[in-house]
């Protein structure tokens, strides 16, 4: 595998995982409703391991 394809892969599948995250917080999350910017927020903060007690 070309090391290009690699690297295509990989953004695709953090891509994939952040979005997958993002609809799922919104989805599971319905009592508070968050727009789709505080969804990408917790996703990011949970998916980088940060976590601010938010969640």
């Amino acid at each position: 595998m070309s090391p290009r394809l690699r690297l295509i892969l990989s953004v695709v599948a953090i891509l994939g995982v952040f979005v997958i995250g993002t609809l799922g917080y919104m989805v599971i999350e319905t009592e508070r409703a968050p727009s789709f910017l505080d969804a990408a927020y917790m996703t990011a903060i949970t998916v980088s391991m940060v976590g601010y007690t938010e969640v």
